[in-house]
C-alpha cells in the first residue's frame, strides 16, 4: 500500500510540475490563453493526489470489493447507506430547483442586473466520529464530489444507478453510485460504511459583467 502510495504521489507530483513548466514556457512565448487553460489540470491533479493521501490515511483497501465479501449485517448496512444518500440527494435536488426558480424570476426583473448565474454543489463524505482513524482535529473529509447540475434532473433523479458491484435489490441514487464508483482510486464497498458524516455547500453567483465604454452600465431602464 505505502510503496503504491509513494509511486502515485511520485507520479502527480511529476504531472504537476511537468505542467507548470509547460505554463512557464507558454507564458514567456506569450501564449497566454493556451497557459491559462493549463492551469485547471493543475487543480485537478491536486485533487486526485489528495484523494489518494486521505486513502492512505484512513486506511482504504485499494480497489472495490464485492458483495459476497461482506457480512449480512454489512450488506444490511450497506442498504441503510444507501437509502440515506438517496434522501440526502432529494433533499440537494428539491433546493436546487427553488434557487433556479428564483435565479429566472430574479433574471425577469427589470430593476436588476443579471448577467449570469452560477450554481455549484459541492459535497464531501467525512469520517464516522466512531471510526479508530477519526481525528478531532482534522475535517475527516473521505471523498469531494461535484454533483452535476442540469435544468433537467429526470435522468438522474428517476434511474437506479446500481452496478455490477452490487446486489440488484438495492437501489442507488446518482450520488451514492457517484461516490462509489467515479472516484481515483474507487472506495471500497467496505470502506463506504466508514462514512458518518455528508457535507454539502451550495454556492450561488450572480454574475455582472460592465463595459466602461458604454453610456448605461446598469439594467436597461437605468439612466448611469
Amino acid at each position: 500500500m505505502k510503496k503504491e502510495l509513494n509511486e502515485f504521489t511520485d507520479e502527480m507530483i511529476n504531472k504537476i510540475k511537468s505542467i507548470l513548466t509547460d505554463t512557464e514556457s507558454l507564458y514567456q512565448k506569450k501564449e497566454h490563453k493556451i497557459a491559462k487553460e493549463l492551469v485547471w489540470r493543475i487543480s485537478f491533479t491536486a485533487e486526485k493526489l489528495e484523494t489518494a493521501l486521505n486513502a492512505h490515511q484512513f486506511g482504504f483497501r485499494q480497489g472495490p470489493c464485492i458483495y459476497n465479501e461482506l457480512s449480512e449485517e454489512d450488506d444490511e448496512a450497506i442498504k441503510i447507506l444507501s437509502d440515506k444518500i438517496y434522501k440526502i440527494e432529494k433533499i440537494i435536488l428539491s433546493e436546487y430547483k427553488k434557487i433556479h426558480r428564483q435565479i429566472k424570476h430574479d433574471a425577469q426583473d427589470p430593476n436588476r442586473r443579471i448577467d449570469d448565474t452560477e450554481i455549484e454543489i459541492k459535497i464531501w463524505c467525512a469520517l464516522s466520529e466512531k471510526d479508530p482513524l477519526y481525528d478531532e482535529d482534522d475535517d475527516n473529509h473521505i471523498v469531494k464530489v461535484d454533483y452535476p447540475i442540469i435544468d433537467d434532473n429526470d435522468g438522474i433523479e428517476n434511474t437506479n444507478w446500481n452496478d455490477s458491484r452490487t446486489r440488484e435489490r438495492v437501489h442507488h441514487c446518482w450520488l451514492f453510485h457517484d461516490i462509489s464508483a467515479h472516484l481515483n482510486p474507487i472506495l471500497s464497498i467496505k470502506d463506504l460504511l466508514r462514512i458518518g458524516e455528508v457535507h454539502v455547500d451550495i454556492d450561488v453567483r450572480y454574475q455582472q459583467f460592465f463595459d466602461l465604454g458604454s453610456p448605461n452600465l446598469g439594467p436597461p431602464n437605468w439612466a448611469l
